[in-house]
């Protein structure tokens, strides 16, 4: 019975035919692509006439400047297009445009077959392959196709039967005051006046007449003359606070008073104010020493420039290790401060790139960064704010003081996952991507010799 989907490429095309084969037998069909040893349970076939003349439903051939001239996808391809009319099918071969080749480039054995554009978009090109699967009545045999598609990602032996501690990004509120400042104004506040004094009396504005804080402002802060009232509120007694849910008043000023403490310890905002990050300067050498769980210390980078190559062109860029803070109370009994480590990017002057090129500087960035890379910038960030003490105080007396643990919250899984697996995938696949970039390299010099 037919039932294989055959796919036929060049070695330069191995992500998009890897990816083609994953999807489709996540979809149910059989395929057969030498990316995969068993995938769907079958071999890839010794004899591949054999295949394509007793076993194949349809030859998917990926066309592109690569696979136009090699000679395994181009026998391939001319066998599928010879035993498309014994077999009367039509459409034995069907044709997928990789990088856009335009119909002067196509063979001359192919140029009358309706090409399905992989150019544009590889969601569209599949849509519209599936689409043509379904029409022509593919055999779907695979019941599990998902779990098979999803299990090649997988090595074998991924599991450890030995527990292994698993580590928040959460910071427990160790103290928050049990009073609350309600300070009335006798003048309003307009909203720049009450931005501006929260860089150094943190508070919640209710209304323009009525704010709250941990502790009272200084005498520069805010003019006594303007207050009105002062009344101190034990806030855990009570579930509303001036028409306002009391939690959400704490939460906003644990998140203001913790944010004051970063900027204290040399964080700067960025220029939209959405996140903080380290400045260059705050350390010799840009390197923050911290201490690791396990015992022991390490250190962390967090500014430096690097260089991104585009076109040929190199175009340095700067980054920074930044963070934007959250403070909950549904993921652990009380208040917690939620890091969430991040990088910010400028030009060598300090102009922050925009949206599009940052991200493309962040995946360069980090693209071999795993979980404890990204983990030690969590430590990094909460040794910063400590001074690489086991506390994090904010503001206040010794005996009044906001204060978080600079420990992040951990629990014990009984069970582990052995990630030098993945690093050795990882290997694996980077090598390959430098062995095809030097490929194209000698392609590119040979066609300069000739």
């Amino acid at each position: 019975m037919r039932d294989h989907i055959f796919i036929s490429y060049a070695t330069e095309d191995w992500p998009l035919a890897e990816w083609l084969a994953r999807r489709l037998t996540a979809e149910g069909y059989r395929v057969w692509c030498d990316r995969f040893k068993l995938l769907g349970g079958e071999s890839y076939p010794e004899d591949i006439d054999k295949s394509l003349e007793q076993d194949t439903f349809r030859v998917l051939a990926l066309l592109s400047h690569a696979s136009l001239h090699k000679d395994n996808p181009r026998r391939e391809r001319t066998k599928a297009l010879n035993l498309a009319k014994p077999l009367g099918i039509p459409d034995f071969l069907i044709p997928l445009n990789v990088d856009g080749l335009g119909p002067a480039e196509l063979p001359w054995m192919t140029s009358d077959i309706t090409f399905i554009p992989f150019d544009t978009g590889w969601a569209r090109g599949l849509t519209q392959l599936l689409t043509k699967l379904i029409s022509i009545k593919a055999p779907r045999p695979l019941i599990d196709g998902a779990q098979i598609a999803a299990a090649t990602f997988l090595p074998g032996d991924v599991v450890r039967k030995k527990p292994e501690s698993l580590f928040t990004n959460c910071l427990p509120f160790t103290f928050i005051p049990e009073r609350l400042f309600r300070i009335s104004l006798k003048t309003p506040i307009s909203k720049q006046e009450s931005w501006t004094i929260s860089s150094t009396w943190p508070h919640y504005a209710i209304s323009a007449h009525d704010l709250f804080s941990f502790y009272s402002p200084q005498a520069n802060t805010l003019d006594k003359r303007r207050i009105a009232e002062v009344e101190l509120i034990t806030w855990q007694k009570i579930e509303m606070v001036s028409g306002v849910r009391t939690r959400n008043v704490i939460s906003s000023l644990l998140y203001k008073y913790l944010r004051h403490r970063a900027v204290a310890r040399g964080m700067r905002p960025t220029p939209e104010d959405r996140i903080l990050y380290l400045p260059v300067g705050l350390v010799s050498g840009a390197r923050l020493q911290f201490d690791l769980p396990t015992g022991g210390s390490t250190y962390v980078q967090y500014t430096g420039e690097r260089a991104y190559w585009q076109l040929g062109e190199r175009r340095p860029y700067r980054y920074h290790l930044a963070v934007s803070f959250r403070v909950r109370r549904d993921l652990y009994p009380g208040y917690v401060a939620q890091l969430l480590p991040t990088l910010y990017f400028t030009d060598l002057s300090g102009t922050p790139l925009s949206p599009k090129t940052a991200n493309s500087r962040r995946k360069h960035l980090t693209r071999d960064w795993w979980n404890y890379e990204w983990f030690n910038r969590h430590l990094v960030i909460a040794s910063v704010l400590s001074g690489r003490m086991d506390v994090i105080r904010i503001v206040g007396s010794d005996n009044d003081a906001i204060e978080l643990s600079s420990h992040f919250l951990s629990f014990v899984a009984p069970i582990s996952i052995d990630e030098t697996v993945f690093e050795n995938i990882s290997l694996k696949i980077r090598t390959a991507q430098v062995d095809q970039e030097q490929d194209s390299n000698d392609d590119l010099d040979a066609n300069d010799s000739e």
